[in-house]
């Protein structure tokens, strides 16, 4: 159905082996001052510094970022220990996450955040959000509310990246070169819209020579299965995406997602034989502060990926935490 590059074809720079970091669901690290300084700023610290021994190309988000968007007006340092006195201390939690996030920019390492259901609208530390102007309490059309998630990361803070909505971050994509190769990274809104997922046809029939990492929220559940749920207020499934996007392109490799669950993995073949390998990083834990680490070696065609806690130095070592994939069937 798609023809492959010449093996002619320029090769870019050389297969030098990397590292890209997944960050699974944060939204508990999002809960007080300790955990925002431990897990959450940890973690990115912890990228940084490591970015050379890593060498650390890109890090993925896969939603959730934070619990709410707060309701929550308070001068409490127990509940919002950043107060500043005259400072407006909505959207604290927005705030802390988007300061750490400076962090790994100014460290240079390139990133790509996917908006979860927490991230939106429709979720405020509970089934759906009070009322409050300009909401309409409808989850089906809050959880594409996305004013104060664009406010804070608008695509103007990723420099090269690509939407689909103007001034809106939450479907869009952004290219990077490692390892001799060319890499698109995708992320989609959580149970797209029938148009998201049309734009991004789009997107990987005109990338076909670039080896394609998706990040959408909701994909896998706890079992590793493929969701047919679109949760009661998104749009499309994940069996949806599956189907009418993901297994049509060769040039699709990754899939990571959390939402539910802890981890998962599994591998499904495309319409071009292509294999995609699909990753569920979902942990909800406050005590240690977990990163999924894929070790990339293009010239042997394998990965090696762990899941480790920069807090309490630790590995996860379950069977969907800690493997080495091979064979993998690179674009070149």
């Amino acid at each position: 159905m798609f023809g492959r590059r010449s093996q002619m074809a320029a090769k870019p720079s050389v297969a030098v082996p990397f590292t890209v970091a997944v960050l699974p669901d944060t939204q508990q690290e999002l809960w007080n001052q300790t955990t925002i300084h431990d897990n959450f700023d940890g973690r990115l610290t912890w990228l940084a510094a490591n970015k050379q021994s890593l060498n650390l190309k890109y890090m993925v988000h896969v939603g959730d970022v934070h619990d709410t968007d707060n309701l929550i007006f308070s001068s409490d340092p127990l509940v919002n220990p950043r107060y500043i006195p005259g400072w407006p201390i909505d959207h604290y939690q927005y705030y802390w996450a988007s300061e750490a996030f400076n962090i790994i920019e100014n460290a240079g390492i390139p990133y790509i955040l996917a908006n979860g259901n927490h991230d939106s609208g429709a979720v405020c530390g509970g089934p759906a959000c009070p009322i409050v102007p300009g909401q309409t309490q409808e989850t089906w059309i809050e959880v594409r509310n996305t004013s104060t998630w664009n406010m804070f990361y608008p695509p103007s803070r990723f420099p090269g990246m690509v939407t689909y909505e103007t001034n809106k971050s939450e479907n869009s994509y952004r290219t990077f070169e490692s390892g001799g190769l060319k890499w698109l990274v995708l992320v989609l809104e959580l149970w797209p819209r029938t148009e998201i997922v049309n734009w991004a046809k789009t997107v990987l029939v005109s990338h076909l020579d670039h080896n394609v990492i998706i990040s959408t929220h909701s994909y896998l559940d706890s079992s590793g299965t493929i969701s047919t749920s679109n949760g009661g207020y998104g749009a499309n499934s994940p069996r949806y995406v599956f189907d009418n996007l993901l297994k049509i392109y060769p040039n699709v490799r990754f899939v990571f997602c959390g939402h539910v669950g802890t981890s998962a993995y599994r591998v499904d073949t495309g319409n071009n034989g292509n294999k995609i390998y699909s990753m569920l990083n979902c942990y909800h834990d406050t005590t240690n502060n977990f990163i999924r680490l894929l070790d990339i070696d293009v010239a042997d065609n394998s990965l090696e990926t762990k899941v480790y806690s920069p807090r309490t130095n630790y590995y996860r070592t379950g069977s969907a935490d800690a493997f080495t994939i091979t064979g993998i069937d690179w674009v070149r």
